[in-house]
Order: structure tokens, then C-alpha cells, then sequence
């Protein structure tokens, strides 16, 4: 599985990693908080579509974790509050698509192409807590608690979600179905996670 999802994404996650390079174009505050404000938006988000799943797979995912880091951040940086410039996406009910994108999951294999993003993410975020640190200062005691995540045991936490992954047993339907949602998913963070500008506004 773990190969298949990496060959069968590999176009689009290389379109987002191009996209968040132009993170370093975030070069005050305000507009690191409304980037913070969209990555909050995107998880609440993603923990309607979770939240529905039950007992579906029995991955710990850790979706409130990276929501409460969230609210920290933006606490601390003084911009705790509604998003901006960002559709939200946190009010569909669990039998609705979320947003009108993200439609509820059916099967495990789905979840699994989801979390194999969101595991993934963390991945990138150690890098962008880097990038932000020398643009801004922010540290994860002051406002990048998120993006710097579990920090060293980040590569330990993925190797053990690919294990966990690779243990499971999975038809070709399987595949196809994780391959299409980790797209969707790659998909979604893009569609979302525009860089602010001062006002809150896409540029």
C-alpha cells in the first residue's frame, strides 16, 4: 500500500510542496496568524469526516492534538478567533460532505488514504517550523507549537503509521480507494491552505 499511495500521488504532492514554498513569502505576524487561522479550519474540518469513521481503523490519528496546538499558537500570537478569507468547513454533519468537497468515508481503505496525508504532514510541518523561526522568531513555546509537532519523534510516529499500514491486509479495490481519498486529501490542503496576505485574503 505504502508504495502505491507514494507512486500514485506523487504529481500532486509535488504541486502542494511547490505551493507551501511560498510560505516564505509570510514575512509579519498577521499573516502567519491567518495562516495558523486556515490550518484550524482545515482541521476542524478533517475531524467532522474522522470523528464519523468509528471503528473503521484503529490508528491513534491525532486531529485534536494538532487543533489544541493550533488554538495555542494563535492564543499566544493574540489571534485566537474566527478564520479569515478561509471557507469554513467545520459545520457539515457527519452525514453530509464536508464543504461540499470532502465527502464522509466508506470504507477503512479511504480513512487510511486520508491519514496517510495527515501522518505525512507532520513530516513538512518540522521543515516549515524551521522556515518560520528564522523568518519570524516564532518558537514552540511562542506561536509554533503546531508546525513543530512532536519535534524529534515525528520520523519515529510515521515509520510507525507506514508499519501499521503495511501490516493491514488490502485488496486492489482497497488501493484504488486509499490512492483516490489521499488525493482528494492532498487536494483539499492545497485548495485551503493559500497564502495570506495581511488582511487574511488569498494572493
Amino acid at each position: 500500500m505504502l508504495a502505491l499511495l507514494r507512486t500514485n500521488t506523487q504529481p500532486i504532492h509535488h504541486d502542494l510542496e511547490n505551493q507551501l514554498r511560498g510560505f516564505a513569502g509570510i514575512d509579519s505576524v498577521a499573516k502567519y496568524g491567518a495562516l495558523l487561522r486556515r490550518y484550524l479550519d482545515l482541521y476542524e474540518g478533517l475531524s467532522v469526516c474522522l470523528a464519523a469513521t468509528g471503528p473503521l481503523v484503529d490508528w491513534p490519528h491525532d486531529g485534536d492534538e494538532r487543533r489544541g496546538w493550533l488554538r495555542e499558537d494563535l492564543t499566544v500570537l493574540g489571534g485566537a478567533g474566527p478564520t479569515d478569507g478561509a471557507v469554513s468547513m467545520a459545520s457539515a454533519g457527519s452525514g453530509t460532505a464536508v464543504d461540499g468537497r470532502f465527502a464522509p468515508f466508506t470504507s477503512r481503505a479511504e480513512v487510511v488514504g486520508c491519514l496517510y496525508v495527515i501522518e505525512g504532514s507532520a513530516l513538512g510541518g518540522v521543515r516549515l517550523a524551521r522556515g518560520f523561526t528564522e523568518q519570524l522568531g516564532v518558537t514552540p513555546e511562542r506561536g509554533a507549537r503546531f508546525f513543530t509537532g512532536r519535534g524529534p519523534e515525528t520520523a519515529a510516529r510515521w515509520k510507525a503509521f507506514c508499519a501499521w499500514m503495511e501490516a493491514q491486509a488490502w485488496s486492489a479495490a482497497d488501493e484504488a480507494a486509499a490512492s483516490a481519498r489521499a488525493v482528494t486529501t492532498f487536494r483539499w490542503f492545497g485548495e485551503h491552505l493559500a497564502v495570506p496576505t495581511e488582511a487574511g485574503v488569498s494572493s
